[in-house]
């Protein structure tokens, strides 16, 4: 009779390492999985700083040359308006 609650507790405690090894190599597996996404993410954010950096280049070469464009349309304007009075004063000295 001892011999065989002695088995049984063997068994019960045969079936719990083995729930514990089942629950371990879960864990494992999570574990890499998680690593895994871990470097899909740094991948990602390491791609995305990249743009950010680009985009930022690319944004302050557009400023530059937009501001360029709007001090050349003023310059032409101002002279327009200039070469405009020029005329108008001419016009009205020679009646």
């Amino acid at each position: 009779m001892e011999g065989q609650t002695s088995k049984d507790k063997l068994n019960e405690v045969q079936v719990k390492v083995d729930e514990l090894h089942s629950v371990m190599q879960q864990n494992l597996n999570s574990a890499i999985q998680n690593m895994d996404n871990l470097q899909e993410l740094e991948n990602k954010t390491e791609n995305l700083m990249n743009d950010t950096a680009e985009f930022n280049k690319k944004s302050n070469t557009l400023r530059c040359k937009m501001c360029l464009h709007n001090y050349r349309a003023g310059i032409c304007i101002f002279i327009g308006i200039a070469l405009l009075i020029t005329l108008v004063v001419v016009v009205s000295i020679k009646k």
